[in-house]
């Protein structure tokens, strides 16, 4: 027992809280949890794509065996299981590229869970946890054909955790009561179906609240989202509005500057034209004046010439 195996593990979606692990610390036998991190992703191979499970390293259970080269220690340093990377040609320093899966994008794929797409290969391991799987297949994943090509262990840094929100999606179980047991033996496969009975009713259990919890957040953001958009909308149409309206005063606006440039064309040549007939109007009278005052004059040269006749 070197590697430490876990007796059980739970594998949830949406994974469990730190009170879901609690609650699991309760279960009778149960003496040691270990959580992980995992998602599957497509490795890019020239014009192949392998599926990969990328989990996190542990340090109680499942202990790395066999290690050639160096554990990961930084986020983009990763461990390959060696019988398949020797299978593949893969080496430790070789660098691996992971990609979305075109088909499963936006279902299951696991690129949104990792901080890098691009790993140097640190080491080739043995896993006590895939020591008895065929090197063909190791075990069922939700994206690509299904199947697992191969096992990748990374570091937690290599995750972004916030994105599993405050969840667990691997835990691992031991039971201390189960250590001297042969591991192939009648009693500890009857010990550990017991165990995993328990556990699998309190996991069905904490697996539907966390689905609905994890879904009521997922529902109450997207009914903020859609409120959010509705208030844009909203928003947008009294913009528009508010533009079609300031276009209509814009208009109005023009509209008045004109019909005022056009009232002052009209008084600028009424005022012309009044000034005109001011000006015709003022002779005029100074020719009237003239003409009576020379009819004043004669006729005053004519009494004063009569007046001296007369005297």
């Amino acid at each position: 027992d070197a590697g430490k195996l876990y007796d059980a593990s739970i594998q949830l979606p949406y994974g469990l809280t730190e009170s879901d692990l609690d609650k699991l610390r309760n279960v009778e036998g149960v003496t040691d949890l270990e959580t992980a991190y995992s998602c599957y992703a497509s490795m890019i191979d020239g014009n192949n794509s392998h599926t990969l499970k990328v989990q996190t390293l542990t340090d109680s259970m499942n202990l790395l065996n066999s290690v050639k080269g160096n554990i990961p220690m930084e986020p983009d340093e990763i461990a390959l299981l060696g019988t398949w990377a020797d299978a593949h040609g893969i080496s430790i320093g070789d660098t691996i590229r992971l990609k979305h899966d075109a088909s499963d994008a936006d279902d299951g794929d696991g690129m949104e869970f990792l901080t890098t797409d691009t790993y140097t290969v640190t080491a080739l391991v043995g896993s006590p946890e895939y020591l008895f799987k065929q090197s063909s297949s190791y075990g069922v994943s939700n994206i690509g054909s299904g199947a697992i090509d191969c096992v990748a262990f990374v570091t937690t840094p290599a995750f972004d955790v916030d994105k599993f929100q405050d969840g667990h999606p691997l835990v691992y179980v031991r039971c201390a009561e189960l250590d001297e047991m042969q591991t192939f033996s009648d009693e500890y496969k009857e010990g550990v179906n017991s165990i995993v009975a328990a556990i699998t009713k309190l996991g069905n259990k904490l697996g539907t609240e966390r689905y609905q919890e994890v879904h009521e957040k997922a529902q109450g953001s997207y009914d903020d989202a859609e409120r959010q958009i509705l208030e844009g909308e909203q928003l947008l149409a009294e913009s528009r509005q508010k533009l079609e309206d300031g276009e209509q005063q814009l208009a109005d606006g023009q509209r008045q500057i004109e019909e005022g440039e056009q009232q002052l064309a009209s008084g600028k040549q009424d005022f012309a034209d009044q000034q005109v007939s001011t000006t015709q109007q003022l002779a005029d009278a100074y020719r009237q004046l003239s003409e009576g005052q020379a009819k004043y004059d004669a006729g005053c040269e004519q009494y004063n010439t009569a007046a001296e006749l007369y005297n």
